[in-house]
């Protein structure tokens, strides 16, 4: 009975140690939304820096284009969850059997063109629109979290961007922030 006490006071200790050094190399995923706080924005910050885009670019583009009040162009887009959560899986899944680093995804900001149809559904011709492109690490390293300014970040050609998401409703409305 001691010895089985002594193996299993072992055990529990190995056990502990083994935990407790793996949370010291930081092989633990975080279990809290704490490290995303940093790079959160007050909405009244968010109206703000978008009423700066549409003074600063917006109109613009809706002038050079010779756009009317009932054309005027896209300035945001949507996604749903799932089609979020779906596409991160999938980028995950290529990468890993393209034995590539994902590091994170890239906004880019595109037109439609001004005729296409694309997976059986019109498109907003001529709209700004955004599509999401995963990215890989050009290093050998692991990529750490919220690598925001990692300049050793591309595009992974080898994997298709998820396309637009649905325009605003309407496309030309600014951010609300309610």
């Amino acid at each position: 009975m001691k010895r089985t006490l002594s193996y299993l006071l072992i055990l529990i200790i190995g056990l502990l140690l083994g935990y407790y050094s793996s949370c010291l190399r930081g092989d633990q995923p975080p279990t809290s939304t704490d490290a995303i706080e940093d790079h959160l924005i007050e909405p009244e910050t968010a109206k703000r820096w978008n009423e700066l885009y549409r003074t600063s670019r917006y109109n613009v583009i809706n002038e050079s284009l010779g756009l009317t009040d009932e054309q005027l162009d896209n300035r945001s887009t949507w996604y749903s969850l799932e089609e979020i959560e779906q596409y991160i899986a999938y980028a995950k899944r290529r990468s890993h059997e393209l034995g590539d680093n994902l590091t994170g995804f890239r906004l880019h900001l595109a037109v439609n063109p001004e005729v296409e149809v694309v997976n059986n559904q019109g498109v907003n011709v001529g709209q700004t629109t955004i599509f999401i492109a995963p990215t890989k690490s050009t290093e050998t390293g692991k990529a750490g979290f919220l690598n925001f300014y990692d300049d050793h970040n591309e595009d992974n050609d080898d994997i298709e961007p998820l396309e637009r998401g649905s325009a605003g409703d309407p496309p030309h409305d600014p951010y609300s922030g309610d």
